[in-house]
């Protein structure tokens, strides 16, 4: 395992392990979310003639949810995808923290949300990681008090340097999240 990958997943252990502790000190009524989402997405890079389209249906990312407020949530998520063309063979690590805000604070409800979000994308071959930042806007509508759904737009920039190229990304994200209480 590369020192990306391991600094990627001991950051995400370091993030969740403090959210977990302060969610456990603070005796508030808020559930823990736990979520799958899919995702359509369309990526151009810069210096690029064409972009790359990805489908990643039905689960592509697992996330964790922990709300700060019942409006506000701290997510961490996961995602792995493993591509091969020919005889190469690439995968791909995003791990990311984001912190929806949801306009309304009923999950019984239908609610809308704008989530922010910052990642760290590793790429295998070659070696190399990579900064993105971004913003979703979306709604979560209940299915029953414990399980909704999430339909995102989402759009996300990853930084270039010397040896990766920049790109912005466009996405729909299709989610289905399950409440602990």
């Amino acid at each position: 395992m590369s020192i990306s990958v391991r600094c990627c997943a001991a950051a995400a252990a370091v993030l969740l392990a403090a959210a977990t502790s302060a969610q456990a000190q603070r005796q508030a009524p808020y559930p823990y979310e736990i979520g799958v989402d899919g995702t359509i997405a369309h990526r151009d890079y810069d210096g690029a003639r064409s972009g790359v389209t990805t489908v990643s249906l039905p689960v592509n990312t697992l996330r964790v949810g922990l709300f700060v407020t019942n409006q506000i949530e701290l997510e961490p998520s996961l995602s792995y995808q493993r591509i091969s063309v020919g005889d190469q063979d690439q995968s791909q690590l995003d791990l990311s923290v984001a912190a929806p805000i949801y306009f309304t604070p009923e999950r019984t409800k239908p609610q809308f949300f704008i989530r922010p979000v910052v990642g760290l994308l590793h790429i295998s071959d070659p070696d190399r990681t990579q900064v993105n930042v971004g913003a979703g806007l979306g709604i979560k509508l209940p299915i029953d008090s414990r399980i909704s759904t999430r339909i995102e737009a989402e759009y996300r920039h990853g930084n270039g340097s010397h040896d990766i190229a920049a790109y912005n990304q466009f996405g729909l994200i299709l989610g289905l999240s399950v409440y602990t209480r």
